[in-house]
C-alpha cells in the first residue's frame, strides 16, 4: 500500500514556505534578491532555500547590462520522481531532481 499522510507515522503532514525580496534602484543600478525557503516533514524533514540575485546597470535609456544568478547555493527544493524498470516492470529507487538549476546569467540590452 502506498505511504499517503493519513497512513504514515506522522501525525500530521505540514509545509511551510516563505518568500523574502528585495528590489532596490541606486542611481543608475537596479538591484534583485530573492529568498525562497521551503520545509516538508512528510517522510523526511527537508529544508531548502532557493537564492537568486542580480545587478542591472542602466547605462543609458537604450542599453543596458545585467548580471543574475539563479539558486546560487545550489539547495534549491528537490522533487521525486518515480521510475519502473521497462524489462522487469518492478520499481527502483525514485529520482531526486531539482527542477531549478544553478546559474549564472549574463546580457545586454540595446533597445533602437
Amino acid at each position: 500500500m502506498r505511504n499517503t499522510p493519513s497512513t504514515t507515522s506522522k501525525s500530521t503532514y505540514k509545509q511551510y514556505i516563505a518568500v523574502a525580496r528585495n528590489i532596490n534602484t541606486y542611481k543608475k543600478f537596479d538591484i534583485f534578491n530573492e529568498l525562497v525557503y521551503k520545509t516538508n516533514n512528510y517522510l523526511k524533514d527537508e529544508h531548502s532555500y532557493n537564492y537568486s540575485a542580480g545587478v542591472k546597470y542602466n547605462y543609458s535609456d537604450s542599453v543596458t547590462f545585467m548580471i543574475k544568478g539563479i539558486n546560487i547555493f545550489d539547495n534549491a527544493a528537490k522533487g521525486e520522481y518515480p521510475r519502473v524498470n521497462p524489462i522487469t516492470f518492478q520499481p527502483e529507487e525514485p529520482l531526486s531532481i531539482s527542477p531549478i538549476d544553478r546559474e549564472i546569467r549574463l546580457s545586454a540590452k540595446w533597445v533602437f
